[in-house]
């Protein structure tokens, strides 16, 4: 499942724009960093650029000593742990977690922290760590997706949310296509609005991604 956005740039802003797209993690007591999810680099004045959003999810851990784990495909409302193998450090499905809007992950090693990474079309989207032996991580996403302008940032940065300002909020629920224009600047406040939005076919609808 996938939702493509085309992004104007209708400012007043005489110099290109450097958009970037996050989500808020849901879960609580989640702090205010981000992960920037995808970006639209050198958008200028008259010009749109389309961007694919792939919602298929996938989880994966970082050790202690710099290692990637495989990733795991996932939905919310599963868990899964921290292991160590013959093979060193995975990550393990171990079933349900405790929340349904939740992907969690518990840190089941007896020493060690790791970080936890959750992805989206293979793009890493949010990320939780390190965390040490017995605690969790929870990663609570939805379909609302944060757009903001920032003077440089790549894919995967992990940056404060003040820094992306001034952002906005597009709810893609249900969304196949749209535009989004962005709209102001010098005197007024940068507006992200969508428009010629496309639904997606009622039999293709999930509350959840899977």
């Amino acid at each position: 499942m996938q939702t493509s956005l085309r992004f104007f740039n209708r400012t007043e802003m005489p110099e290109s724009l450097n958009i970037i797209m996050f989500q808020q993690n849901l879960a609580p007591d989640f702090n205010e960093e981000i992960v920037v999810w995808r970006q639209v680099d050198a958008l200028v004045k008259d010009e749109d650029r389309e961007v694919q959003l792939k919602w298929d999810m996938s989880v994966g851990l970082l050790d202690s000593d710099g290692n990637y784990t495989q990733r795991l495909a996932t939905q919310a409302g599963k868990l899964f742990r921290a292991a160590l193998t013959n093979s060193g450090h995975q990550i393990v499905a171990q079933g349900e977690a405790s929340e349904k809007d939740e992907v969690q992950i518990l840190n089941a090693l007896e020493l060690g922290a790791v970080s936890a990474m959750l992805y989206r079309g293979g793009v890493v989207v949010g990320r939780q760590g390190p965390f040490a032996p017995r605690l969790l991580a929870a990663f609570n996403f939805d379909y609302t997706v944060r757009v903001g302008i920032v003077a440089t940032a790549d894919t995967g940065t992990v940056i404060a949310k003040a820094v992306a300002g001034p952002w906005g909020e597009l709810n893609l629920k249900d969304v196949a296509g749209a535009d989004v224009i962005v709209a102001g600047g010098r005197d007024s406040p940068l507006t992200f609005t969508l428009e010629g939005i496309v639904r997606r076919l009622p039999d293709s609808i999930n509350d959840r991604p899977s």
